[in-house]
């Protein structure tokens, strides 16, 4: 039975862009909340979805990018993914995609499976992660990256992946979620061996 929601919605009285571009779409909102307080001053930032990949290779190792992230100021250790675009029919074309792109490591599109469609931050954005995962991963090129991206590709065994879990090297919120409904996932179709449940 599914979970009924009882809290009612916000009533949006006027919204107004503070900044659009081809990055980022800030705006203000004026609201009346269920009892009648109003606020003027709700920003929200729109910006498209995400596609994040829970990707293996056909030996059972997990594919990861190291990237700098300006907004944190240090390097980051993540699953692969990146930001739809419009050429992308679906969450699986855009895993594919940004798989390929970000590591060079692809595999048949009936490998890919929508594990979950994640909010990033719903009281401020829109932003939701499509959660891919994927088995029998092989390398087939080499990455196709953003003049803006410098990627260092890590392909590491599960036991390794979960002791950086472990020790904090990967903190990534969406990084973390994605490695952990990955693996319950391993679990479930059968692929998990002693290491990785």
């Amino acid at each position: 039975m599914p979970f009924a929601f009882t809290m009612p919605h916000w009533e949006r009285l006027s919204s107004e862009t503070l900044i659009r571009n081809r990055y980022i779409h800030v705006q203000r909102d004026t609201c009346r909340l269920p009892d009648g307080l109003e606020i003027d001053d709700y920003f929200v930032l729109r910006e498209p979805d995400v596609a994040c990949v829970f990707a293996v290779t056909d030996d059972g190792r997990i594919v990861l990018v190291e990237q700098y992230k300006h907004g944190l100021g240090r390097a980051c250790l993540e699953i692969p993914g990146g930001q739809f675009s419009p050429t992308d029919d679906d969450a699986i074309a855009a895993a594919r995609r940004e798989l390929r792109e970000e590591t060079g490591y692809e595999a048949p599109v009936e490998a890919f499976h929508l594990l979950g469609v994640l909010p990033v931050s719903p009281a401020r954005t829109n932003i939701r992660v499509h959660l891919v995962g994927v088995t029998g991963c092989a390398l087939s090129s080499q990455p196709y990256l953003d003049p803006l991206e410098r990627i260092a590709v890590h392909v590491l065994p599960p036991e390794e992946v979960r002791g950086l879990m472990r020790d904090g090297t990967i903190d990534v919120i969406s990084t973390l979620t994605g490695l952990f409904i990955g693996f319950d996932w391993l679990r479930g179709v059968g692929q998990a061996g002693p290491t990785t449940g």
